[in-house]
């Protein structure tokens, strides 16, 4: 035990003692180790992390509290003095600062605020038995007369053995029960106009086009309008924010786009 003291004390004398020694670089504080690692031991965060939120009231809630006084995140009102708000896609808005010198002479901008929607069930995609369609048609869909049409179009049909469809590849025809005892033939629309739950529960759910097709004893329903309905959407949750945010808007502290 006193050999192993006694080389330890040797190896102190001979290399010396070193002290762990503490750097401050940027906003980053680190610790030197004496094994010559280095640990960063402290982030000095001036600047406050991006706000996530799920839905449009909170993030117009935040920024008609927080951004005229910016009291919130510790920033002088003569920094960035305008904040953009973009309308990314159909689920995503963003807020962020203009360009500004920080602390470091260097240009920067802060993303402040972020809403997504992530909830919605969106749109029920391929080929789907009867009973499974009608339940998606009345979870995923709003209350449209095109949907009524779809719902009672699957009611009527006759599956089964009796099943008969004739496809000319527009247009489709199906057996649909007329009666208790009589059946008879009933041209389907190929396109029509639904209203799927897919963007932000504040804005009224775009209308889009959808293609129906009846395949033995399935149903199919595919989206037939190109991505227009993003666009739509987009175009809609602009027009909320720029209610929401009229005051700040009109101040020329708030400038929304998409």
């Amino acid at each position: 035990m006193f050999e192993k003291e006694f080389e330890r004390l040797i190896e102190v004398v001979e290399k010396g003692v070193k002290e762990p020694r503490f750097e401050v670089i940027g906003r980053d504080t680190y610790m030197d180790m004496p094994d010559g690692t280095t640990r960063n031991m402290y982030h000095n965060q001036v600047y406050p992390v991006c706000r996530e939120v799920n839905g449009l009231d909170m993030f117009c809630q935040l920024i008609n509290r927080e951004w005229p006084t910016r009291e919130s995140f510790n920033m002088e009102e003569d920094k960035a003095d305008v904040l953009y708000v973009d309308v990314r896609a159909h689920n995503e808005v963003v807020a962020y600062t203009g360009s500004f010198r920080n602390d470091d002479s260097d240009f920067m901008n802060l993303t402040l605020y972020r809403a997504t929607e992530r909830l919605m069930p969106g749109v029920p995609a391929g080929y789907m038995d009867y009973d499974t369609a009608r339940i998606k048609l009345n979870a995923c869909f709003m209350d449209t007369p095109d949907r009524e049409y779809v719902l009672n179009l699957l009611s009527n049909i006759v599956k089964g053995d009796q099943a008969e469809v004739k496809d000319n590849g527009i247009t489709q025809q199906v057996k649909v029960q007329t009666g208790i005892q009589l059946a008879g033939m009933e041209t389907i629309r190929p396109i029509v106009q639904l209203k799927p739950y897919r963007t932000f529960p504040e804005i009224d759910q775009p209308e889009s086009d959808f293609l129906l097709r009846v395949n033995n004893d399935q149903v199919g329903i595919f989206e037939a309008d190109g991505g227009m309905w993003k666009l739509h959407a987009k175009a809609r949750i602009r027009a909320y924010l720029e209610e929401e945010l009229g005051d700040l808007i009109d101040e020329n502290k708030v400038i929304v786009g998409m």
